[in-house]
Protein backbone atom coordinates (compact mmCIF):
# COMPACT_ATOMS: atom_id res chain seq x y z
CA UNK A 1 0.00 0.00 0.00
CA UNK A 2 1.58 3.35 -1.02
CA UNK A 3 1.06 6.06 1.02
CA UNK A 4 0.43 9.98 -0.08
CA UNK A 5 3.38 11.99 0.75
CA UNK A 6 1.89 15.09 2.70
CA UNK A 7 4.85 17.47 2.12
CA UNK A 8 3.69 17.45 -1.58
CA UNK A 9 0.78 17.81 -3.04
CA UNK A 10 -0.85 16.32 -6.17
CA UNK A 11 -1.21 18.49 -9.04
CA UNK A 12 -4.62 17.18 -9.57
CA UNK A 13 -6.96 18.54 -7.26
CA UNK A 14 -9.02 15.36 -7.90
CA UNK A 15 -6.02 13.03 -6.88
CA UNK A 16 -6.10 14.99 -3.35
CA UNK A 17 -6.79 12.88 -0.31
CA UNK A 18 -10.05 13.76 0.89
CA UNK A 19 -10.03 15.37 4.44
CA UNK A 20 -10.57 13.13 7.16
CA UNK A 21 -13.64 14.02 9.61
CA UNK A 22 -13.43 14.83 13.04
CA UNK A 23 -14.82 12.23 15.43
CA UNK A 24 -16.98 13.17 18.31
CA UNK A 25 -13.70 13.15 20.94
CA UNK A 26 -11.99 15.57 18.33
CA UNK A 27 -15.05 18.18 18.39
CA UNK A 28 -15.67 17.72 22.20
CA UNK A 29 -11.87 18.67 22.52
CA UNK A 30 -11.95 21.33 20.64
CA UNK A 31 -14.74 22.94 22.05
CA UNK A 32 -13.55 22.43 25.21
CA UNK A 33 -10.18 24.27 24.47
CA UNK A 34 -12.66 27.21 22.88
CA UNK A 35 -14.37 27.08 26.67
CA UNK A 36 -11.61 27.74 27.91
CA UNK A 37 -9.83 30.39 25.79
CA UNK A 38 -13.02 32.31 26.26
CA UNK A 39 -12.88 31.82 29.69
CA UNK A 40 -9.76 33.50 30.67
CA UNK A 41 -9.64 36.21 27.31
CA UNK A 42 -13.17 36.66 26.93
CA UNK A 43 -14.85 38.57 24.07
CA UNK A 44 -14.26 41.93 22.34
CA UNK A 45 -18.15 42.20 21.65
CA UNK A 46 -21.16 40.15 23.03
CA UNK A 47 -23.57 40.44 19.78
CA UNK A 48 -27.22 41.13 20.73
CA UNK A 49 -29.64 40.92 18.01
CA UNK A 50 -33.23 39.01 17.30
CA UNK A 51 -33.10 35.55 15.82
CA UNK A 52 -36.07 36.68 13.94
CA UNK A 53 -34.80 39.23 11.60
CA UNK A 54 -30.82 39.90 12.06
CA UNK A 55 -29.46 35.63 12.53
CA UNK A 56 -27.89 35.92 9.03
CA UNK A 57 -26.69 39.37 9.70
CA UNK A 58 -25.12 38.23 13.24
CA UNK A 59 -23.63 35.51 11.91
CA UNK A 60 -22.04 37.64 9.04
CA UNK A 61 -20.66 40.43 10.95
CA UNK A 62 -19.19 37.70 13.54
CA UNK A 63 -17.39 36.32 10.89
CA UNK A 64 -16.42 39.69 9.14
CA UNK A 65 -15.09 41.05 12.57
CA UNK A 66 -13.30 37.55 13.19
CA UNK A 67 -11.30 37.81 9.99
CA UNK A 68 -10.42 41.56 10.37
CA UNK A 69 -5.74 41.77 10.19
CA UNK A 70 -6.19 41.69 14.14
CA UNK A 71 -9.19 39.42 14.83
CA UNK A 72 -11.96 40.55 17.16
CA UNK A 73 -13.19 37.93 19.27
CA UNK A 74 -17.08 37.62 19.28
CA UNK A 75 -20.26 35.71 21.53
CA UNK A 76 -22.72 34.64 19.20
CA UNK A 77 -25.88 32.99 21.01
CA UNK A 78 -26.15 30.65 18.10
CA UNK A 79 -22.72 29.11 18.41
CA UNK A 80 -21.58 29.38 22.52
CA UNK A 81 -24.13 27.70 24.25
CA UNK A 82 -24.71 24.04 25.27
CA UNK A 83 -27.24 21.69 25.42
CA UNK A 84 -27.41 21.90 29.13
CA UNK A 85 -26.90 25.46 29.87
CA UNK A 86 -29.50 26.89 31.98
CA UNK A 87 -29.78 30.07 29.64
CA UNK A 88 -30.61 33.01 32.17
CA UNK A 89 -27.28 31.85 33.82
CA UNK A 90 -25.50 31.38 30.27
CA UNK A 91 -25.94 34.65 29.39
CA UNK A 92 -25.11 36.50 31.97
CA UNK A 93 -21.68 34.50 32.38
CA UNK A 94 -20.59 35.22 28.74
CA UNK A 95 -22.32 39.15 29.02
CA UNK A 96 -19.39 39.15 31.74
CA UNK A 97 -16.95 37.78 29.93
CA UNK A 98 -17.40 40.53 27.06
CA UNK A 99 -15.76 44.22 26.68
CA UNK A 100 -18.69 45.79 25.17
CA UNK A 101 -21.99 44.42 24.15
CA UNK A 102 -23.21 45.34 20.58
CA UNK A 103 -26.78 45.64 19.95
CA UNK A 104 -27.61 44.60 16.20
CA UNK A 105 -31.07 47.20 16.43
CA UNK A 106 -33.01 45.87 13.89
CA UNK A 107 -36.96 45.97 14.29
CA UNK A 108 -37.32 42.23 15.86
CA UNK A 109 -34.22 43.80 18.56
CA UNK A 110 -37.13 46.67 19.50
CA UNK A 111 -39.50 43.68 20.78
CA UNK A 112 -37.09 41.41 21.87
CA UNK A 113 -37.72 40.33 25.77
CA UNK A 114 -34.22 38.34 24.82
CA UNK A 115 -32.19 41.52 23.63
CA UNK A 116 -34.12 44.03 26.16
CA UNK A 117 -32.86 41.29 29.42
CA UNK A 118 -29.29 41.28 27.41
CA UNK A 119 -29.24 45.02 27.72
CA UNK A 120 -30.30 45.43 31.04
CA UNK A 121 -28.02 42.36 32.73
CA UNK A 122 -24.91 44.03 30.60
CA UNK A 123 -25.70 47.30 32.31
CA UNK A 124 -26.38 45.67 35.79
CA UNK A 125 -23.07 43.80 36.07
CA UNK A 126 -20.77 47.10 35.83
CA UNK A 127 -22.73 50.78 35.53
CA UNK A 128 -19.93 51.78 33.10
CA UNK A 129 -20.79 48.96 30.64
CA UNK A 130 -23.88 51.13 29.77
CA UNK A 131 -21.16 53.32 27.91
CA UNK A 132 -19.74 50.08 25.97
CA UNK A 133 -22.38 48.87 24.06
CA UNK A 134 -22.45 49.83 20.39
CA UNK A 135 -25.70 50.23 18.37
CA UNK A 136 -25.96 49.03 14.63
CA UNK A 137 -28.81 50.72 13.81
CA UNK A 138 -30.73 48.45 10.94
CA UNK A 139 -33.20 50.40 8.56
CA UNK A 140 -33.51 53.43 11.14
CA UNK A 141 -35.03 51.35 13.04
CA UNK A 142 -33.42 52.70 16.64
CA UNK A 143 -33.03 56.44 15.87
CA UNK A 144 -36.81 56.50 15.70
CA UNK A 145 -37.26 54.94 19.01
CA UNK A 146 -38.43 56.89 22.08
CA UNK A 147 -35.84 57.24 24.61
CA UNK A 148 -37.70 55.51 27.09
CA UNK A 149 -38.63 52.52 25.37
CA UNK A 150 -36.72 49.97 27.65
CA UNK A 151 -34.15 49.81 24.03
CA UNK A 152 -33.69 53.28 23.01
CA UNK A 153 -33.16 54.13 26.66
CA UNK A 154 -30.40 51.64 26.32
CA UNK A 155 -28.58 53.42 23.60
CA UNK A 156 -25.33 55.45 24.68
CA UNK A 157 -25.21 59.16 23.99
CA UNK A 158 -22.14 60.84 22.78
CA UNK A 159 -21.07 63.47 24.88
CA UNK A 160 -23.92 62.15 27.56
CA UNK A 161 -27.86 62.81 26.88
CA UNK A 162 -27.81 66.16 29.05
CA UNK A 163 -25.51 67.91 26.08
CA UNK A 164 -28.54 67.71 23.66
CA UNK A 165 -26.03 65.11 21.78
CA UNK A 166 -27.23 62.02 19.47
CA UNK A 167 -27.32 58.63 20.31
CA UNK A 168 -24.17 56.51 19.52
CA UNK A 169 -25.45 54.79 16.34
CA UNK A 170 -23.36 53.09 13.27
Amino acid sequence: MHLPNLEQRPADPAQAPSPRLRSPAQRLGEHWLANLRDHLFGYDFFISYAQRDASGFAQSLKQALGQRPKPLRCFLDSEGFLISDELNAATKRHLRRARRLLLVGSAGAVESPWVRKEILTFVALRPENRERIVALDVMETLRSLDPSHPVGAAIPYAGGPDQGQSRLLL
